[in-house]
């Protein structure tokens, strides 16, 4: 078994890292790599990603390399059948001048289990341009003899792409997970982590983050009245925990509003379509309102319900 060392980071410092010896034959092994990855994807493709083929778009700070492999982005998408396909974006090649890219998984979305320091992972990828490991932490260590027969990985000039299966790890149905890149010896901190605070959340089902809550700001919050305009907006969303030191609501990409009077539909403008004119004639009427928060990838609908004054 060869070992390689992951430097150390400010989340966390996996340790030293056992992998499987790998081909020596270079070519081959990314052949065969990049055939099966190019199964997986046009797999997924073909079943649909997530929630109405969704597909988990995160980004990253460009210019933040500090001299590894600079993260701009991360996407994921799965398929009905649980396999998982993780793409990581990055501005240079991230095997260059010896160069790794690191994976951490909490696939249980609790940052009390997994290895300390790590936000919680369970289960972590490693790959450099000598081959690839993936191990589980066992509660003493990793375990890089944890079978992984649906996992595929492949580097390219422009970053790496993981796939694997659901059923190892742990059957999750939702994850939190964050990237580093590192270039260099333990002690010259060039690493990258995306992101750059906290993890990125993914949930099966939906095909991005798993949003809880959809925060929602009335104006006049104290209901539409006969007569006067009504704006509704929402202002943020709440996910599961990610380890962030930063407490703040983030906001949705976009949103969209559906509002019936009475149970007829009633037009909006403005933002999202989510200001309305009441009519005078609308006093003790029912008004819904439907808002869709789009954010990553993933969506939620939440139900508003008011009796016109």
């Amino acid at each position: 078994m060869q070992r390689f060392t992951i430097p150390r980071v400010a989340k966390a410092s996996p340790g030293p890292v056992r992998r499987p010896t790998k081909p020596t034959d270079k070519l081959s092994r990314r052949r065969a790599g990049l055939l099966a990855l190019l199964a997986v994807t046009s797999a997924i493709a073909l079943t649909g990603a997530g929630s109405a083929g969704a597909v988990g778009r995160y980004t990253d700070p460009a210019g933040d390399g500090n001299g590894s492999a600079d993260v701009t982005g991360v996407s994921v998408a799965s398929d009905a059948n649980g396999q998982i396909l993780i793409t990581i974006s990055t501005a240079a090649n991230p095997e260059a001048n010896g160069g790794t890219v690191v994976l951490f998984l909490d696939t249980d979305v609790n940052q009390d289990t997994g290895r300390p320091g790590t936000l919680g992972a369970d289960y972590l990828f490693g790959v450099d341009a000598e081959g690839y490991g993936f191990a589980r932490w066992t509660g003493a260590d990793w375990d890089w003899d944890t079978p992984f027969s649906t996992v595929r990985v492949l580097t390219t000039a422009s970053g790496a792409v993981f796939s694997v299966n659901r059923s190892e790890l742990g059957a999750t149905a939702s994850f939190n997970f964050w990237v580093r890149t590192v270039t260099g010896e333990e002690a010259s901190e060039q690493q990258d982590d995306a992101p750059n605070d906290g993890a990125f959340n993914y949930k099966l089902d939906t095909g991005g983050p798993d949003i809880r809550q959809v925060r929602v700001q009335a104006t006049p919050d104290s209901g539409p009245r006969a007569g006067r305009k009504f704006v509704v907006a929402a202002t943020g969303l709440v996910l599961p925990p990610t380890g962030s030191m930063l407490i703040v609501w983030p906001q949705p990409e976009s949103y969209l509003c559906a509002a019936k009077l009475a149970g007829k539909a009633l037009r909006g403008t403005g933002a999202g379509r989510c200001t309305y004119a009441i009519p005078k004639t609308a006093k003790g009427k029912r008004l819904s309102i439907a808002v869709t928060a789009s954010y990553q990838g993933a969506s939620k609908t939440v139900q508003l319900d008011y009796r016109v004054r």
